[in-house]
């Protein structure tokens, strides 16, 4: 059963009303996180493709990725990824956390323990969820219905692996609070140009928003060369809240 928070009760009032100044950020937050709670188990397969173009020349295909995940509460996940970067043999390995101990299992069959990372043992959904210490720095600019419009003064994917370095100084967030996700983000340098876009569609499943779809394209210079890249991550074979045996995270 759904969590109810106290604050859900105005902002389900709000949704009906104009008055934008009486939701706050915390309604907003809580809208998301109580999508979310609803999962207590998932599994689903991604599949991604990305291509890039360097200094003008012609997007060109850099990756495809297929990864197949099950995930169960608290924080049980095994993720298995075939990859094909750049013209390389496809690399299968695998991730599993029980809970306690984390394995990888390179492509060459060899199985290690690794130091235990929460960030992989996150839904994918949540993965671009704002750390506790930005949300002071985000403001309501706008609602449409439904759809109400953040900024952030930073990024909204602060943490993510990958984004460490990037000069991302501001954030565009839309959310559905009728749905509880979010549906778009625009990425700003510090001189506000507009590096990076993403928009996200959902489906239904048991009563649970789970996405559908996610398309990025970024555009910024590295080395004093342009840099464009476009990625598209599809997901499907989503089965939420089903029942998953604790074996299935283990790696013998």
């Amino acid at each position: 059963m759904k969590k109810i928070y106290p604050s859900l009760l105005l902002c389900g009032l709000l949704l009906t009303s104009s008055c934008l100044t009486a939701l706050s950020v915390d309604d907003v937050f809580a809208m998301l996180e109580e999508n979310q709670q609803s999962i207590e188990t998932i599994r689903l397969v991604s599949q991604t493709k990305m291509t890039m173009s360097m200094g003008g020349s012609p997007p060109q295909p850099a990756m495809n990725q297929k990864m197949s995940m099950v995930f169960k509460k608290p924080n049980k996940v095994r993720m298995t990824t075939v990859v094909e970067a750049m013209g390389a043999p496809p690399q299968e390995t695998v991730y599993a956390f029980d809970g306690k101990q984390a394995v990888h299992k390179g492509s060459d069959g060899t199985v290690q323990p690794v130091p235990v990372d929460e960030q992989v043992a996150r839904l994918p959904m949540d993965s671009w969820k704002i750390p506790e210490e930005l949300k002071s720095k985000c403001k309501i600019v706008s609602r449409d219905g439904d759809l109400v419009t953040l900024a952030v003064d930073g990024f909204f994917g602060e943490g993510v692996r990958g984004m460490e370095n990037m000069p991302f100084k501001k954030t565009i967030v839309q959310v559905d609070m009728k749905k509880g996700v979010l549906t778009g983000m625009d990425v700003y340098d510090a001189a506000g140009t507009k590096m990076m876009t993403t928009t996200m569609t959902y489906e239904a499943k048991t009563s649970v928003w789970i996405p559908e779809r996610i398309e990025m394209t970024m555009d910024m210079e590295q080395g004093g060369m342009s840099m464009k890249m476009a990625m598209e991550m599809v997901f499907s074979e989503v089965e939420v809240n089903g029942k998953i045996a604790d074996s299935e995270f283990r790696l013998d």
